[in-house]
């Protein structure tokens, strides 16, 4: 009796630890599954930083700055695959746009999926809120050019447009052609403007975006000295021409590309030709301020 009470136990024991087995077994089956999901989706997702460079073409080329999927804390934060909550690692160029002496600045990198927008402002400030308005409806922040001159006597408009989240620059105090000025002529123009812009938004001014895109090496060494990036474009609406919003929508369509600064003015036109604008790029890219599109 006792024998077969004990070949019982020993049977029970026996299947207990084979379910036990069994089922850490399948515990480690499963997070390995999980660990090669995440490790499958690096593969195709890691990003390699690509450096700035000096361009014979386009001058001053911002890099991109890279990401790896941080393997170990994505997995510790799901139990099952989710793209979602994947946790990347943040890997920096070693040659950024500021350690380079180059300028300017027409597009940002060929392999950006990104896109910036300026818009130069000197006069239609009757539109310019409809253009923030429909920049907010779609979510999009852009950079505002504002003329010194103009921004000195439409103070809380400039911080309007501060305020809703894009960002400011220069764009000189009375609109020459920066090309035909003197040394103290170039750096009175943006001096002053500067002066203005910060003394409305309290921050320092970072760009410059040169009227008409006219400059030479004097206004670009004169924007160097008081740490303005000159920003020029690859891409122009030519909306200042008044052109239906057709044309202007179509003008972007056929020139749009990767890294992309797409020049635009405040018309009643350019308010209409917008959305569409806005719409195209993000089928594509992402749209970002110069503060992160150059970084």
């Amino acid at each position: 009796m006792k024998e077969e009470l004990y070949i019982v136990l020993i049977s029970i024991i026996f299947i207990l630890s084979a379910s036990i087995i069994q089922n850490t077994d399948a515990l480690f089956i499963s997070g390995d599954s999980l660990y090669n999901d995440i490790l499958y989706y690096a593969e195709s997702n890691d990003v390699i930083p690509i450096d700035a460079r000096c361009d014979k073409v386009w001058y001053k080329v911002p890099g991109i700055n890279g990401k790896i999927v941080d393997i170990e804390k994505s997995q510790s934060n799901m139990d099952v695959f989710d793209e979602s909550k994947i946790i990347y690692k943040l890997i920096e160029q070693e040659i950024n746009i500021y350690d380079l002496t180059c300028s300017p600045i027409y597009r940002g990198n060929e392999e950006s999926d990104s896109i910036t927008l300026i818009i130069n402002v000197a006069w239609g400030e009757e539109f310019v809120i409809r253009m923030l308005d429909i920049l907010d409806s779609y979510d999009t922040k852009a950079n505002f050019f504002f003329e010194g001159k103009f921004a000195d006597n439409n103070k809380e408009l400039v911080f309007e447009v501060y305020a809703r989240g894009h960002v400011i620059g220069n764009h000189s105090y009375s609109h020459p052609d920066m090309s035909n000025l003197t040394t103290n002529e170039v750096s009175l123009e943006l001096s002053r403007t500067n002066n203005i812009l910060s003394g409305i938004i309290f921050e320092e001014i970072s760009y410059f975006g040169p009227p008409s895109g006219s400059y030479n090496d004097l206004v670009l060494n004169s924007a160097k000295k008081l740490n303005l990036e000159t920003i020029m474009w690859s891409v122009d609406t030519i909306d200042w021409q008044k052109p239906s919003k057709d044309v202007i929508v179509d003008r972007v369509k056929r020139k749009l590309h990767p890294g992309a600064i797409i020049l635009m003015h405040p018309t009643e036109n350019t308010c209409l030709a917008l959305p569409e604008i806005i719409g195209t790029i993000k089928k594509n890219y992402q749209i970002e301020t110069l503060d992160d599109f150059l970084t």
